[in-house]
């Protein structure tokens, strides 16, 4: 059997297609993605000839079904990783022509960000509003000391989380827009 390669790299959800080239190049240098970790930010590449593989990033927020998973089986589509939290990364060689896409339609393209909106939405942003409105928090930043630093914590990853979530929702309707 062949050395693994593993790999760190960071992405987020609107990054997604630049990931998808990322995985691209590994391959035409002969790293090929095997795995990717739960959180899919460590891969694993088995070593082999250099190829031409398309790789394609798809979120369902309830797994994959088993009917979707075989619809894509069918199609020539290799499932090469599962992250927690719905991310499938599917692979396909790509021969002469365009690159193989797992959507079809733009409808479902969309879908596929409207549900990312969603998810941004529920995760990051109402972070803010329940650290910002704890009253036991700004009483602490008001006394000041190692509490008041502690509180100041928390607001700050408040909002950064916020920031964040609204950052990461422009980019994915800016990517929705270029549909």
């Amino acid at each position: 059997m062949k050395d693994v390669v593993r790999e760190f790299k960071m992405w987020w959800a609107w990054d997604d297609r630049e990931h998808e080239q990322w995985l691209a190049e590994r391959s035409r240098m002969g790293l090929h993605l095997r795995k990717v970790s739960m959180l899919g930010l460590l891969h694993h590449f088995e070593p082999g000839a250099p190829a031409n593989i398309s790789y394609r990033w798809d979120y369902q927020t309830d797994g994959g079904k088993r009917d979707y998973r075989q619809l894509f089986t069918d199609a020539g589509w290799k499932l090469v990783g599962d992250v927690a939290g719905g991310w499938l990364c599917w692979s396909k060689p790509a021969g002469a022509g365009p690159e193989p896409e797992i959507f079809t339609d733009r409808a479902s393209l969309r879908q596929k960000y409207r549900n990312l909106l969603g998810v941004l939405a529920v995760t990051s942003l109402p972070l803010l509003p329940m650290v910002a409105s704890n009253r036991d928090i700004w009483a602490d930043l008001a006394a000041g000391g190692a509490s008041g630093i502690v509180a100041g914590g928390f607001l700050a990853l408040g909002l950064a989380f916020a920031l964040l979530g609204l950052y990461g929702s422009l980019r994915i309707w800016r990517r929705m827009q270029e549909i």
